[in-house]
């Protein structure tokens, strides 16, 4: 990639990664601030004043915190899938802390789902006494037939609240146990990752030395070639050297000049205008 184009992608990649923190930390003060009203309202419910309440009221409290507390869970549902970008686009490091801030968020809302549910329960079984205390429509004579049944039926709605609250503890306890599991898996997936990595760093390694060795072969390819060209002029000066020793000609003096007295030579033009004129001059001092 060129420099403008690595730029833009190094941006790109710190915008998105602001925006996950961005996103993430709202999403954590948006836990944290529905953990806290819901702890509220329900001390307004559980209360020596709630007892005071009307019935119209009290249900109206209670749906408004069914509410609220099915917007926590919709909220920590999204926490959940953001923390899966924080690992991908942040780090390991800022993925421990939000992970463990959401496990603390989750034990929170099943903590409070559990006491909502009880309190509901309790509510219901202190309005169902109360229904019994009231005097019937037509005397002033207070409810006294029937007590054992109102007294059996508070039994049974004691045993209810007694096993949704079990149940609530169970359903902690389960969440606790897959969010220890799921913690276990992601562990063992980033000991797979840091494996990886390590061997793809083995393998960059590796093509580095490689090439590398194919530069030094090439350089070693290159040094050969010149040492062999040299080789041969050397070859073909000596080769010219001994030529011109052996037709005797001689560079220092500036002519060439040839040797007749060498059988070779003897039918060069020259040797034979030089024989011609040394057999004239011969002629000539004979006569």
């Amino acid at each position: 990639l060129s420099w403008s184009a690595r730029c833009r992608s190094g941006y790109q990649w710190g915008r998105k990664r602001a925006s996950t923190m961005e996103e993430i930390e709202w999403l954590d003060e948006e836990l944290t601030n529905l953990t806290t009203e819901l702890t509220e309202k329900l001390k307004e419910v559980t209360s020596r004043d709630a007892k005071k309440l009307s019935k119209g009221v009290r249900e109206d409290k209670f749906s408004f915190i069914a509410d609220r507390l099915s917007r926590s869970k919709d909220v920590l549902s999204s926490y959940r899938v953001e923390l899966r970008q924080v690992l991908k686009e942040v780090g390991k490091g800022t993925f421990a802390e939000y992970d463990g801030r959401g496990k603390v968020h989750n034990t929170n809302i099943n903590k409070l789902a559990a006491e909502i549910e009880a309190a509901k329960k309790s509510a219901e079984t202190r309005e169902l006494m109360e229904g019994a205390k009231k005097k019937k429509k037509k005397g002033e004579i207070e409810v006294t037939e029937g007590g054992g049944e109102v007294v059996e039926e508070a039994k049974r709605v004691q045993h209810k609240t007694a096993a949704a609250m079990d149940k609530a503890s169970k359903l902690v306890n389960d969440m606790e146990e897959m969010g220890a599991e799921a913690n276990l898996q992601l562990k063992v997936q980033s000991e797979q990752i840091k494996t990886t990595h390590s061997e793809v760093d083995e393998i960059n390694e590796g093509m580095t030395r490689a090439s590398k060795q194919i530069r030094d072969i090439g350089r070693r390819m290159a040094t050969d070639k010149m040492i062999m060209c040299m080789v041969l002029v050397l070859i073909c000066m000596v080769v010219g050297l001994i030529v011109i020793q052996v037709l005797g000609i001689n560079p220092a003096a500036g002519l060439m000049s040839i040797d007749c007295s060498l059988d070779f030579a003897k039918t060069t033009q020259k040797c034979i205008e030089e024989q011609m004129a040394l057999d004239a001059l011969a002629e000539a001092q004979t006569t």
